[in-house]
């Protein structure tokens, strides 16, 4: 069992969520990536990263399809790949395009225009797929495994998204048990 929990609901477009598992765990998979990053040597790409989702993705623009392109099976990983309506909305917005070359993956879940679930990430070493890379093929596994029993808990209505919310079969949007 794990726990779908806010992460940060202060951002005016897009509320993001994370999951915590074991549910007692001191740190939610987003926590985690937020500990560990920034005391690597992609310490400046991660700060750029973290204005990308919640400055351009959470307050100016929404959590768009074009930003999410990076699909990792179920999960999709951040920041988006450097093509189509990316570079377009990119050049619009006046978002700086050293954030589609970094290393960086955080992997997440867009559920809509308003909600993203957030997971865990790495520092992607390889060219090579990321099931495959020693830097982020645990996080990746993570946020499939994950992603597959959140998609499968909106089909089965155990829990659906209110706007900017994932609400459970309590009425519950702060905290939610999902089966693994």
């Amino acid at each position: 069992m794990f726990v779908l929990e806010k992460f940060s609901d202060e951002e005016e477009k897009v509320t993001f969520y994370t999951v915590r598992e074991p549910e007692d765990c001191e740190l939610s998979q987003t926590e985690d990536f937020f500990i560990r990053i920034p005391k690597t040597d992609y310490k400046d790409e991660f700060y750029d990263l973290i204005e990308f989702i919640f400055t351009s993705i959470g307050n100016k623009l929404g959590a768009q399809e074009c930003w999410f392109n990076r699909l990792e099976k179920e999960a999709t990983a951040l920041p988006p790949k450097k093509q189509g309506k990316a570079i377009g909305q990119a050049k619009i917005n006046e978002i700086n395009f050293q954030i589609f070359n970094s290393k960086i993956r955080l992997y997440c879940l867009r559920l809509s225009d308003s909600v993203v679930i957030l997971f865990n990430g790495g520092i992607k070493l390889t060219k090579g797929p990321a099931h495959k890379d020693s830097g982020v093929s645990m996080h990746f596994h993570d946020a499939h495994r994950y992603s597959l029993k959140i998609i499968e808990a909106l089909r089965d209505n155990d829990i659906c998204i209110k706007y900017k919310s994932i609400v459970g079969l309590d009425g519950k949007n702060d905290k939610i048990l999902i089966e693994l």
